[in-house]
């Protein structure tokens, strides 16, 4: 099974399923003890992650808890606490001081308890729905642990990590859960409280006390739960403090590894961020970073307002604008390996049936709304994830259209297929040949997403998420919730394809494993045509993507994937593969070759920074120079 090894205070599994040896004689709780948690008075303040971590002299449990938890609704709307911390509301369809934004949805969730451990069986995000009566927040659940302290009377104390994530939107706010119970169905209130999120614009804290109903049984076959979560575990790559990697690779820089910053955000090399504030202590933002190299991952401890992250395994990340990449130039190139000979020009009878290469698909022939738009007939799908569909209003002003009103609110905000569509094939005229200029336009990459899902229909027969979770997902072994994007509101449960993606550290360094490593393929298996890999990485010289010029000429954007030159460390090419999403995601492949054993370098962030260049060089002169090509 995989190490993990604990951020935090307090007892800490070296093997997640060792079992506990203390005798429950635990040291005096300062935060959530028994008292506290029986009476479930609201406390002024959040408390210290330390609270929900078996403590030193921790026992095993005593009860199991599989059935249903339940949590009051009315306690949940009318007794929570709430402050924001930062606030100016990408999502402008609820306002930012509305009464839905200061508590929780309604709780009814399963769980089984596999020893120490607790499981929920719903663990991709809830959608929004009558029963979760609340039209903004929706649930991330994610697993805990269970323990017993003498102190506790009889009960066993459980702790389990959750998220909730806006309605339509990728942010991520996260928080633990915590409540005493028997077997019997006996329980306490359950403490909750949020402290952390990925989230540039919009960052808030969530805490308070709600009582509770335990109703033990109606689990459909919970052993299958159990196993499937012990595969999950067993699956994880290792995961190591950052100072390891010190010892474990000699002539690391370890200072250099966390990010750098610059002193005002809005200047910053790739994606400034207007919904950052500048004024605000930087290093506040970060929330992780980490390294993988050989199939290990070195994390910096996960911060939070209450202190490290207890579960970092589990902390629920957004991947944000990494989706182009992953999820939408991903699917071309595992469609472009399945049909070598190429998929029929239209999803149905029409104008043109012959066999095309995935990426020349015209957009006109799939997407109704581009073809009576009458501007998309000579745009491929090739030219939308190179993000030249030429189609703009601002090309010189990177990031001008994207982040404009009229973007977010008819089409960020919008929650249905048909109105994304509607304004992706019509708001941006065309103003140049197609494959000609670059304008970042997340609405180009959801017609994309939305060609994709009709090709996997028609020649998969499964959607583009259940193919994806077909050939590449389910190989890499990654989570559920890797596997659960954002869909639509609506009959036709879209993808978004340029963002709506969550995942945990462990899928962020094996979807940068996948390509930096292993370049598309699993095992002794190809997935991804192996052109396209070429292509992305940089190793084409016919085919290195657009030049973003905005940015500098350094800069090329290819199916997805970003590329410059940044690399000074001696003896190695200058130029990088990347990753970047919204507010301060960045990602770099450092490509296996001579002498590289491949790496992969992320951090997460929200205040609109992408500064890692002394990172990089550092990963680069210890490990080796990412076999990448030059233009």
């Amino acid at each position: 099974m995989a190490a993990v090894v604990g951020l935090w205070c307090g007892a800490v599994d070296a093997v997640p399923y060792a079992t506990l040896s203390g005798n429950g004689a635990t040291p005096s709780r300062q935060f959530l003890d028994f008292g506290r948690m029986q009476q479930g008075s609201n406390k002024a303040n959040s408390v210290s992650n330390s609270a929900f971590v078996p403590p030193d002299n921790a026992a095993m449990p005593t009860n199991t808890f599989n059935g249903t938890l339940q949590l009051n609704g009315a306690d949940l709307r009318n007794e929570s606490k709430f402050q924001v911390l930062y606030g100016t509301k990408k999502d402008t369809s609820v306002p930012l001081d509305a009464p839905e934004m200061h508590y929780l949805p309604n709780f009814s969730f399963q769980f089984v308890q596999d020893g120490t451990h607790l499981i929920p069986l719903k663990r991709n995000y809830q959608a929004e729905d009558a029963a979760s009566g609340h039209p903004f927040w929706e649930y991330i659940i994610g697993p805990g642990r269970v323990w017993n302290e003498n102190t506790d009377n009889g009960f066993s104390r459980a702790a389990f990590t959750f998220a909730v994530t806006e309605k339509g939107q990728n942010c991520v706010h996260n928080g633990m859960m915590s409540f005493l119970f028997k077997s019997s169905g006996e329980i306490s209130s359950v403490w909750y409280q949020i402290t952390a999120e990925t989230c540039a614009y919009y960052k808030i804290d969530l805490w308070g006390f709600a009582r509770a109903s335990f109703t033990p049984g109606g689990i459909a076959q919970p052993g299958a739960v159990i196993s499937a979560y012990r595969a999950e575990v067993a699956n994880q790559l290792d995961m190591l403090p950052i100072e390891q990697l010190a010892t474990d690779l000699a002539g690391i820089d370890q200072a250099a590894l966390e990010p750098q910053y610059s002193s005002n955000a809005n200047t910053v090399n790739v994606s400034p961020n207007p919904y950052s504030n500048p004024s605000e202590h930087n290093p506040a933002h970060l929330l992780n970073y980490g390294v993988m190299v050989n199939d290990r991952i070195y994390s910096a401890p996960v911060r939070t307002r209450s202190g490290a992250y207890p579960y970092p395994q589990w902390m629920v990340y957004p991947l944000y604008s990494w989706s182009k990449a992953e999820f939408v130039g991903n699917a071309v190139a595992l469609i472009a390996k399945l049909h070598p000979d190429g998929v029929p020009g239209t999803p149905a009878d029409g104008r043109n049936k012959n066999l095309k290469a995935i990426e020349n698909l015209v957009v006109a022939d799939w997407i109704p709304e581009a073809r009576l738009n009458g501007t998309w007939e000579n745009v491929t799908l090739g030219n939308l994830i190179d993000m030249g569909s030429g189609h703009y209003i601002n090309k010189d002003i990177h990031l001008a259209d994207e982040n404009s009103a009229a973007t977010i609110s008819q089409f960020f905000d919008v929650l249905t297929n048909a109105g994304k569509l509607d304004f992706a094939a019509n708001y941006y005229p065309s103003a140049a040949s197609p494959g000609q200029v670059f304008a970042y336009h997340t609405s180009d990459f959801y017609l994309a997403a939305r060609m994709l899902e009709l090709v996997s229909q028609k020649v998969n027969g499964v959607g583009i998420v259940q193919s994806m979770a077909d050939n590449i997902y389910n190989g890499l072994k990654l989570s559920r919730i890797a596997q659960s994007p954002k869909l639509t509101y609506d009959g036709a449960a879209q993808p978004y394809g340029g963002y709506g993606h969550f995942g945990y550290a462990d899928d962020i360094a094996k979807l940068g494993r996948f390509m930096a490593v292993h370049k598309g393929a699993i095992g002794n298996t190809q997935v991804l045509d192996a052109q396209h890999v070429t292509d992305v990485l940089q190793l084409n010289p016919a085919n290195q993507g657009l030049t973003v010029t905005p940015l500098g000429a350094s800069f090329r954007f290819n199916n997805g994937y970003w590329s410059k030159n940044l690399i000074s460390a001696g003896g190695c090419k200058p130029r990088i593969v990347f990753e970047s999403g919204f507010g301060g995601l960045s990602k770099v492949l450092g490509t296996a070759g001579p002498g590289n054993p491949g790496w992969v370098y992320y951090y997460v962030s929200d205040n609109g920074e992408f500064l890692y260049a002394a990172a990089v060089n550092s990963l680069a002169a210890a490990i080796g120079c990412p076999n990448v090509g030059t233009h």
